[in-house]
C-alpha cells in the first residue's frame, strides 16, 4: 500500500458518498417514469425508497461493532462492493417487488458510508476542524446531487431507467482500487460481544414500524392488517427494551441520551427531517405531474437544490463564527419554513427562473439547518462514545428520512381527490410541511449561548 495523505482520505470518503448521492438523486427524478414502467401509482414507489433507508437504519446501529471487528478499511471495501453489486441487480428488476428487495440489499452497503466517514475524519483531524472537513467531503459529494437529477432526467428520456443504477458500477470499482492502494489501516478497539438477540428484536421492531408508516399512505388502507403490523412493532420494541437493560453492550445505548446536547440535536434534527427529507421524493412528482415539466427539465430544476447545498457550505461556518449556534438556528428556522411555504404558490404560469430560485434557496436553508443541527449533536461527545453516538445518530437520521418520505406520501394521499393529485393537493401538502420546522423554535430559544462553542474556532 502506498503512503496516504489526509487529502486522499477525503477523496475516498467523498467518492463513496458521491456514489450514494448519485444513486439517490437520479432515482428520485425517475420516480414517475419507473411507476409507469411498473404500472403503479407514483406514490406507491415510496416503498422502494423506504426499503433502502430501512436497511440503513437496521445495519447502522452495529456499524461501530462492525468497524472494530473488520477494521475501517476492510469494512469500507466490503460495503462498497455490496453497494456496487446490488446496483447491478436493481437495474435488472422486473417489477416493484424485486426493486424493493434489491434496494433493501443495496442499503446494507450504503449504510456504512457516513459512520465510516465520520470516524475517519475524527481519527485524522483535530475536533475543531470536524465541520470544515465534513464540509469539504459534502461539497465534493454534492457534485453528484447537482449532476444526478439532470443525468437522471436525460437517461429516462433517451435511454432506459435501468441505467440510473448501472452508473454506480464504474464508480464503485474505481473507489475499491483507491481504497486498496491508499487507505491506511486505522487502529480499532477490540470488538465487544455482539448482542444478536437484541439485534433481532431491534431489526424486527424498526422494520415493521417503518413498514406500518409506509402503509398509511396507501389509497386502499386495510386497517386490520396495518394495526397488526403496528402491534407487532410495539411488542418487538418492548422486548428489545426489556432485553437491552440487561446487556453490557446493547445495540442502541439509551444512556447516550443523558448527554443533553446530544438529545437536543436528535430531537430537533428529527423534526427538521420530517419537513425536509421528503422533498427529493415530492419535487419530481410536483414538477412532472403538476407543473407538467419533462423529466430532464425536472432534473434541471432539482439541480438548483444541490447547487444551493454547495453554496451554503461556502459560508455556513462563517455565519456560525459570527452569530453562534443559537441565533443561527433560530433565524434559519424561519427561513426554512418560509421557503417551504413558497412552493404552494407555484403554478403552470410560474416562470422557470422563479421556480429555480425557490429551489435554490430551499437547498441553501435546508442544508444550513441540517449542518448546524448535526454538528451541535456531537458538541459534548467524547472519543470513547463517538462510535456509539455516531451509530445511534445515523440510525435516527435514516428513520427520520423514512418518516419524511412517508409523511409526504401520506399528505399526497390524504389531500388527493379520488387518487388524482390536483393543484390543491400540493398546496395543502406544502402548507402542512411548512408548519413542522417551527416546532423546533421552542427548543432553540432555550439553548445556552455557549452551545456548540467547542466546534467553532474563533
Amino acid at each position: 500500500m502506498r503512503s496516504a495523505s489526509p487529502r486522499i482520505n477525503i477523496l475516498i470518503i467523498s467518492l463513496a458518498i458521491f456514489m450514494e448521492f448519485l444513486d439517490t438523486s437520479i432515482l428520485n427524478t425517475a420516480i414517475p417514469s419507473i411507476s409507469l414502467a411498473f404500472h403503479i401509482h407514483p406514490i406507491d414507489l415510496k416503498t422502494a425508497l423506504i426499503s433502502y433507508l430501512m436497511s440503513l437504519a437496521i445495519i447502522i446501529p452495529i456499524s461501530g461493532w462492525l468497524c472494530d471487528y473488520f477494521g475501517l478499511k476492510k469494512l469500507f471495501m466490503i460495503a462498497t462492493l455490496v453497494f456496487t453489486i446490488t446496483s447491478l441487480c436493481c437495474g435488472f428488476s422486473q417489477n416493484i417487488y424485486q426493486l424493493i428487495v434489491f434496494r433493501f440489499l443495496q442499503g446494507l452497503g450504503g449504510a456504512l458510508n457516513f459512520p465510516i466517514a465520520r470516524m475517519i475524519i475524527f481519527k485524522t483531524f483535530p475536533k475543531h476542524e470536524y465541520i470544515k472537513k465534513m464540509n469539504v467531503v459534502m461539497m465534493l459529494a454534492s457534485i453528484a446531487v447537482v449532476m444526478g437529477p439532470l443525468i437522471g432526467g436525460l437517461i429516462v428520456e433517451h435511454f432506459s431507467w435501468r441505467w440510473i443504477f448501472w452508473l454506480n458500477i464504474p464508480i464503485g470499482c474505481l473507489n475499491l482500487l483507491l481504497m486498496q492502494n491508499y487507505l491506511p489501516r486505522y487502529p480499532t478497539h477490540r470488538p465487544y460481544k455482539l448482542d444478536k438477540i437484541g439485534l433481532l428484536f431491534f431489526a424486527f421492531a424498526l422494520s415493521s414500524f417503518l413498514f406500518f408508516i409506509s402503509l398509511l399512505s396507501d389509497f386502499e388502507l386495510h386497517f386490520a392488517y396495518s394495526n397488526q403490523i403496528f402491534l407487532f412493532s410495539v411488542i418487538c420494541f418492548l422486548l428489545y427494551f426489556i432485553h437491552s437493560r440487561k446487556q453490557r453492550h446493547p445495540i442502541i445505548d439509551l444512556k447516550l441520551f443523558q448527554n443533553k446536547t446530544f438529545s437536543i440535536g436528535i430531537i430537533t434534527g428529527s423534526i427538521s427531517r420530517l419537513a425536509l427529507n421528503g422533498f427529493p421524493f415530492l419535487l419530481p412528482i410536483f414538477f412532472q405531474i403538476h407543473l407538467h415539466k419533462s423529466p430532464s427539465l425536472s432534473g434541471f430544476l432539482i439541480l438548483f437544490w444541490a447547487l444551493g447545498a454547495i453554496i451554503s457550505r461556502v459560508f455556513n461556518v462563517s455565519i456560525l463564527e459570527f452569530l453562534g449556534f443559537k441565533k443561527s438556528l433560530i433565524i434559519n428556522t424561519f427561513f426554512v419554513s418560509a421557503i417551504i411555504l413558497s412552493f404552494r404558490y407555484l403554478n403552470l404560469e410560474s416562470p422557470i427562473w422563479m421556480i429555480a430560485g425557490i429551489v435554490l434557496f430551499s437547498g441553501i436553508f435546508s442544508t444550513i439547518q441540517s449542518t448546524y443541527v448535526n454538528a451541535m449533536t456531537f458538541d459534548h461527545v467524547d472519543e470513547t462514545n463517538f462510535a456509539l453516538s455516531t451509530s445511534l445518530f445515523s440510525t435516527i437520521q435514516q428513520v427520520g428520512m423514512c418518516l419524511g418520505i412517508a409523511l409526504c406520501a401520506i399528505f399526497l394521499s390524504v389531500y388527493s381527490e379520488q387518487e388524482v393529485l390536483t393543484a390543491m393537493t400540493f398546496v395543502k401538502t406544502f402548507s402542512s410541511l411548512a408548519i413542522i420546522p417551527l416546532f423546533n423554535l421552542m427548543i432553540f430559544f432555550r439553548l445556552d449561548e455557549q452551545t456548540g462553542e467547542s466546534l467553532i474556532k474563533r
